[in-house]
């Protein structure tokens, strides 16, 4: 299959699945010249949804393997379980009063994510919607997982392993068991699968959000009572022990702060890392896999020129010939 046909079977397929459950689109767009991916969509008065799907450029004549397209096929799909079953009043009202935005969105967003494609499998929307989904669980799990004390990637662990308690064989050991916060974290899933709408996964992530910040401050309280401590009972020598020790110790605060700066300055806008600071990877990884699909294409762009037009044409494809 090349690109060209790859293009206009998911613009007809978006359309074909959509309308077979009683929704329509009441303008559809999917623009193949992005430099990333994603989804953005609002009902209208007449009952419609107004979406415009952003891919990143996809040279018409790249060859696109099956797997590519099972990929592609379920980045869509999932993307329309949220035109069905995500709330965006709900979860922008969700943000108000979070200190720390990226976050709770970061939490909604892993939570809601296994919900809303559990509802796709139930409610058939697609018959194969539950082997895309998996396929592409799997093809992001391909660059590795995350380790179970990594912080700042909870809300990556979350979107994993809810679809995990969807039931699909994701062949990467769950991270649940090892996490210092398996309690709470696989609590919040179970609870994310069972609530019947946004606003009820917005509580969720909010109780979660609490659980994960609070204890930090209260460390933080603790360690300083305890250094307080030992500063009031410190005597004669204790004092110049301390001054001795002056100079190496702002030497290390310096360093530290130098890291933190570091950290900060390589985040991509989205910090859940502010919740406290994990052993584990540096890297934070996106909890919706546009940032696969956008390297997944990027190889695949070929000849795109930057000002080409996106693909309008509606003609239905009724078989693919992987031959070649």
């Amino acid at each position: 299959m090349i690109g060209l046909q790859a293009k206009t079977g998911i613009e007809a397929t978006l359309e074909r699945v959509f309308n077979a459950q009683g929704h329509r689109f009441s303008k559809l767009q999917v623009i193949w010249t992005g430099t990333t991916a994603g989804v953005s969509w609002r009902r209208d008065g007449s009952g419609g949804v107004r979406a415009r799907f952003i891919m990143p450029a996809l040279s018409d004549t790249a060859t696109i393997s099956k797997a590519d397209f099972a990929n592609l096929l379920g980045y869509v799909m999932h993307e329309l379980g949220h035109c069905w079953y995500t709330s965006n009043e709900a979860w922008e009202a969700g943000l108000e009063g979070a200190s720390d935005r990226d976050l709770m969105h970061a939490l909604i967003n892993g939570l809601e994510d296994p919900r809303i494609e559990s509802l796709v499998i139930r409610d058939q929307r697609a018959t194969n919607s539950a082997p895309l989904f998996h396929a592409l669980v799997e093809s992001v799990l391909g660059n590795g997982y995350v380790k179970p004390d990594d912080r700042k990637n909870i809300p990556f662990m979350l979107a994993i392993e809810g679809r995990r308690l969807n039931g699909y064989p994701i062949t990467v050991p769950s991270v649940f068991p090892k996490s210092p916060w398996s309690k709470i974290l696989e609590q919040a899933s179970r609870d994310a699968l069972q609530a019947p709408d946004t606003q009820a996964v917005v509580e969720i992530a909010q109780r979660l959000y609490a659980q994960l910040t609070e204890p930090s401050k209260q460390e933080e309280q603790e360690e300083q009572d305890g250094q307080d401590g030992q500063d009031g009972q410190s005597g004669q020598d204790g004092q110049e022990e301390q001054d001795g020790q002056g100079e190496d110790n702002q030497d290390s605060e310096q360093g530290d702060d130098q890291d933190s700066d570091q950290d900060s300055e390589q985040g991509d806008g989205n910090k859940p890392e502010q919740a406290g600071n994990g052993s584990g990877s540096s890297e934070y990884k996106e909890v919706e896999p546009t940032d696969f699909i956008n390297k997944m294409l990027k190889r695949l762009n070929g000849d795109v020129q930057a000002d080409c037009l996106p693909v309008t044409v509606t003609t239905k494809i009724h078989q693919f010939d992987w031959s070649d």
